[in-house]
């Protein structure tokens, strides 16, 4: 075979088809020994790499320890710090998947009465226990990364109740009316904290809900405008807003006797008719319980007798779950003023 004829057989090798052909031809044969061969290489380089010594920064938390019962932190600290680690992959590796109980940094307040500065690279050299560490592990702390330094503040620990504030917009369906006002459920939340940041609320408001066309009783839960700060806590996070609502109706009342107060000690009235009728509206459940003497029919002599008139119409005066009245009969009365001996 000449030199152009081993040329032409080598280029037909060379082809895209042959190549490809090989290459499947190789993976299809002894397929079960490549793969233990290629999880042996993997796994021995795991180990060397696992077995080399390595310097590695971690975000754990911080502990805060033995506060004084009355006391608290007048700012949060920060609930993780980053610190650099040395020691064999495997260590590292083995720190890094522990859970949070088995490695974070205490810092200890036991001896602190209102202020102190921690340098942290300082404080974890001279007080070596204070950071935990899952004992399998064969590391060493060489520094605290971030931060470097952590301020305390303490004050006193107080813990009130703050009243709710709804910021509700009900708009009713034609027909309806509100029942009462609207009730909050609890009507109070509990604030914990620093004393001197606590005193300045007074009063915790609600997120505001539109409600619109409603023609039933309603009961939402509302979250409650309040912002986690200054290391204060507040329970509950949220409240229920309550509005009764009920149908409007009207009742009408009879023999409401006429009352006149506010008389001197030597008079006494005579008021005729004595007793009078009046139409009532509110809500349809309500007008079910209202009774006569539930509704008042006032003529106050100190404010409204006149020298010389003997016709007055008198106030009326409505119980609280009542929106209205109308059509009082009859619309004036005669009150005498008899002065007795």
């Amino acid at each position: 075979m000449n030199l152009k004829e081993k040329r032409r057989a080598l280029n037909q090798k060379l082809t895209y088809r042959n190549i490809s052909h090989n290459i499947r031809k190789w993976l299809a044969t002894n397929t079960r020994t490549k793969i233990w061969i290629f999880i042996f290489t993997v796994l021995l380089w795991l180990v060397v790499m696992l077995n080399n010594r390595y310097t590695y920064s971690f975000s754990t938390i911080i502990e805060i320890r033995n506060i004084e019962p009355n006391k608290t932190l007048a700012e949060e600290l920060p609930s993780h710090i980053q610190a650099s680690f040395s020691g064999k992959g495997i260590d590292l590796l083995y720190l890094l998947l522990s859970s949070n109980k088995s490695f974070k940094f205490i810092l200890d307040l036991r001896t602190i009465k209102w202020y102190y500065d921690f340098a942290l690279n300082e404080y974890f050299q001279v007080n070596p226990e204070k950071v935990i560490i899952p004992r399998v592990a064969d590391v060493k702390l060489e520094h605290i990364v971030w931060p470097d330094t952590v301020q305390v503040v303490l004050d006193f620990l107080q813990t009130v109740k703050v009243p709710v504030k709804p910021d509700v917009e009900l708009t009713l369906a034609p027909g309806y009316i509100p029942v009462n006002s609207v009730h909050i459920v609890p009507d109070s939340v509990t604030l914990s904290g620093p004393q001197s940041f606590v005193k300045q609320y007074t009063v915790i408001p609600t997120e505001k809900i539109v409600l619109k066309n409603i023609s039933g009783s309603v009961s939402q839960e509302v979250s409650l405008l309040f912002t986690p700060k200054n290391n204060i806590h507040m329970t509950p996070q949220k409240v229920y807003i309550q509005q009764e609502v009920d149908q409007l109706g009207e009742r009408q009342l009879t023999n409401i006797p006429i009352q006149v107060i506010n008389l001197g000690p030597d008079q006494k009235a005579e008021v005729i008719p004595s007793a009078a009728t009046v139409t009532v509206s509110g809500g349809i459940e309500n007008l079910k319980t209202i009774r006569p003497d539930d509704v008042k029919i006032v003529f106050d002599f100190e404010k409204d007798w006149r020298p010389g008139e003997s016709f007055y119409t008198p106030t009326v005066e409505l119980p609280q779950d009542l929106l209205a009245w109308k059509n009082l009969t009859p619309e004036t009365f005669e009150i005498r003023i008899i002065r007795e001996r």
